[in-house]
């Protein structure tokens, strides 16, 4: 990205020697979010020497440069990372001065971040049954571990229990309602020093899980992570 003495941000689009070209980064998009204000402003560079080719149709903002600037860094690493939306999120603010903040959609973010991982067939497509659900490779390990520890079917229901060695020792069977349960033991047993696994979550197949992302329900398939709870929840509901 370049930007001018004027407050106007570019997108690069080609270099030629010694000359870069550049639009600005409204260029489909206006300032207001429509395309009826779309920029068609063009720069050029040589010799660290910036150039407005193409006058723009807006005054420069900074807080709405650094909240396109922003958008690049989500595009960025919605592309080359496989972390979460909303850590993908966390670091880009911390790029940006928090005066920009209030130009940023949080909400779309996290579904644009969705948007370019479909696009670019980074993550798995959403089944459109239980029969139809397949767990990649590259789920079910945790760098050498297998971190997906069961997957089959208790008659109607499919079940997946996600889980790395070390978590394995605080799941207690507990027998509720004429059936056995699992419970993930008291969080004072846990070692809180352990980062956190997740397993599917906002991230992986979006459409089907709920916010909480250290778990979620597929159907009444319970998808559990070796993470760390409050408390005391059922695996098995």
């Amino acid at each position: 990205m370049l930007k001018d003495i004027g407050g106007h941000l570019y997108w690069k689009i080609l270099s030629r020697g010694k000359r870069t070209y550049w639009r600005c980064t409204f260029i489909q998009t206006g300032w207001d979010g429509t395309s009826n204000t779309k920029c068609g402003g063009k720069g050029l560079t040589s010799d660290d020497n910036v150039t407005l080719t193409l006058a723009h149709n807006h005054y420069g903002d900074e807080n709405r440069i650094e909240a396109k600037r922003f958008q690049g860094i989500i595009q960025k690493q919605a592309v080359s990372s496989k972390e979460l939306p909303r850590r993908i999120i966390g670091s880009a603010l911390k790029e940006i001065p928090k005066q920009a903040w209030g130009h940023i959609r949080r909400s779309f973010v996290a579904s644009n971040i969705r948007n370019i991982r479909h696009e670019n067939k980074l993550e798995p497509g959403n089944p459109k049954n239980l029969q139809l659900l397949v767990v990649p490779i590259d789920f079910r390990m945790f760098y050498d571990e297998v971190f997906l520890k069961f997957d089959g079917w208790n008659g109607a229901e499919l079940v997946l229990i996600f889980s790395t060695n070390k978590f394995l020792i605080f799941l207690s069977p507990k027998r509720t309602s004429g059936r056995w349960n699992l419970l993930l033991a008291q969080r004072s047993m846990l070692d809180l020093t352990l980062p956190e696994i997740y397993a599917f979550d906002s991230f992986f197949y979006p459409e089907l899980a709920k916010k909480d992302q250290k778990m979620c329900f597929i159907g009444r398939a319970l998808v559990f992570g070796g993470c760390q709870y409050p408390d005391e929840k059922a695996l098995f509901l």
